[in-house]
């Protein structure tokens, strides 16, 4: 297979495209499964109770991205350093003991606290303190879950790895389908089958990388990982922070129905980030492939204004069948969700476009730059999130948020360019993301009219109307070319296997 810096221009954006179709079905399986929960939990529980449990579900992630703090990034990082087995798995032993350690420090203090963790949750008060605790249970297996996965896919081992993967989604869907089918399941009952198919994967996970775990030799290992894992821990419990502050925040401010509410617009949101992650994963190796090159800067300022076309036009179609969506999944009862859609996917997209603009920093190595905008993100969300979900609700709680990630998305764009100039043509960027932000204001300012069955025409027609200008205005000929000549492509594959069939 030849690599990105060996091909043309368009070579490079087909390659990128294919990357990007190929990880984008496979994450798509993966998370598709977990939404399908959505719909099961939303319309057997009340738009109250599904709130909470999406709040606790946040935490969980939250708390083992603490746990974990950075090792999955930095045992990667150096286990391909060295081609000798023995080191590899000194590099995971050592790393794995960390996490223990980190266990042991930071679960008993909680599983004690349960009660006031509980209330500061703003949790019933008759399950509050055992939901937290089912939490902590489940976080340590969590943990062996994703240190499993990440195993498999760094040795190749593909069908186990797809097996962990789909499997855990699988078994879970079952086991709520079952429960809500023979048993009276309730909030407790949820998280009792969270624990139960994570603690089988987890045991599962750690019995198929059983060769890569010994005894740790000495500290040599975890010396050289710490420092590279410190940086990407704090930017991770920040990003998975997040979720929890809005939330926490909605149902504080706003109330338990307003946080079922926001977290079922949340799920909408989710589906855009099924192309988002398509895009990063492929992305990554990518860039780094060629930036060396000559004319790097050009294919990256195609990449940047396909990404920015693409995300935008989804951003806005699915603000125009936000509502209709939710309402179909999890019943009318959230009907008006859909007003939290627009703003949630529009800090989403612009996150991610801040993956492209923010390459500099991969480059120059300077990861610790990202702390910065990661501290902006925190700061802006403190601040914006409560400010304006008092003032509007959980539509300003939203709001709040995309704001969070527009400054984060700016000052990370800016220390990229100081660390690793690039010259980014940042005018079409700028012109699809006001187009965008002004056409779902609109929307937000006659949420509820100017619809047809449910489908919202504003962002519809705003969709189509961005993709036009875009494909008229902003693209170049050849980026018209390009494009056109992908579509034919892609056309002419299917036309041929239609023949074949």
């Amino acid at each position: 297979m030849r690599l990105p810096q060996q091909l043309s221009p368009k070579g490079r954006l087909l390659f990128l495209a294919r990357d990007t179709a190929v990880y984008g079905v496979g994450e798509a399986l993966n998370r598709g499964l977990a939404l399908i929960t959505f719909p099961l939990l939303a319309r057997h529980f009340s738009v109250a109770e599904f709130g909470i449990i999406d709040l606790l579900t946040t935490c969980v992630v939250l708390l083992v991205v603490l746990l974990v703090f950075g090792q999955d990034s930095a045992s990667v990082r150096y286990f391909y350093e060295t081609d000798d087995p023995a080191t590899r798995r000194q590099v995971i032993s050592q790393s794995f003991a960390f996490e223990i350690a980190v266990m042991l420090m930071i679960l008993p203090p909680l599983w004690i606290f349960a009660g006031p963790i509980a209330d500061l949750l703003g949790l019933p008060t008759a399950n509050g303190a055992l939901l937290v605790r089912l939490i902590i249970l489940q976080a340590p297996f969590f943990v062996l879950v994703n240190l499993s996965q990440a195993l498999l896919k760094w040795t190749f081992r593909r069908w186990l790895f797809l097996f962990m993967a789909v499997g855990t989604a699988v078994c879970t869907l079952a086991g709520l389908a079952i429960s809500l089918l023979f048993f009276e399941l309730d909030i407790v009952g949820v998280f009792i089958v969270y624990f139960a198919v994570r603690a089988t994967f987890g045991l599962l996970g750690l019995w198929f990388v059983r060769e890569w775990l010994a005894i740790p030799a000495d500290t040599r290992q975890l010396r050289q990982l710490l420092p590279f894992a410190v940086s990407f821990g704090i930017i991770c419990v920040i990003a998975s922070a997040m979720p929890v502050l809005e939330r926490w925040l909605v149902g504080s401010l706003v109330s338990a129905e307003g946080l079922g509410l926001y977290a079922a617009g949340a799920k909408v949101a989710m589906l855009l980030s099924l192309a988002i992650n398509a895009i990063e994963t492929s992305w990554g190796p990518f860039s780094l492939a060629m930036y060396r090159e000559e004319n790097a800067t050009r294919t990256y300022n195609h990449v940047l204004k396909a990404v920015c076309l693409l995300l935008f036009s989804i951003v806005l179609g699915l603000a125009a069948f936000s509502d209709y969506i939710v309402s179909l999944l999890g019943s009318s009862r959230y009907s008006g969700a859909g007003i939290v859609t627009f703003p949630l996917c529009f800090g989403l997209a612009v996150h991610a476009i801040c993956s492209v603009t923010g390459v500099g920093i991969v480059f120059s190595k300077q990861a610790h730059l990202k702390l910065y905008s990661y501290a902006v993100l925190l700061l802006v969300a403190m601040v914006a999130i409560p400010v304006l979900a008092s003032l509007y609700g959980i539509a300003g709680a939203a709001w709040g948020s995309a704001a969070a990630f527009a400054a984060k998305t700016l000052v990370e764009t800016r220390l990229a360019q100081r660390a690793y100039p690039i010259a980014w043509h940042y005018r079409a960027t700028l012109i699809l993301a006001f187009l965008t932000v002004g056409i779902g204001i609109a929307h937000q300012a006659t949420f509820g009219r100017f619809e047809l069955s449910g489908v919202s025409l504003i962002p519809l027609v705003g969709a189509a109307f961005l993709v036009v200008m875009g494909w008229f205005v902003l693209l170049d000929a050849e980026e018209r070319r390009t494009v056109a000549a992908l579509i034919r492509r892609r056309l002419g594959r299917r036309e041929r296997s239609a023949d074949a069939g």
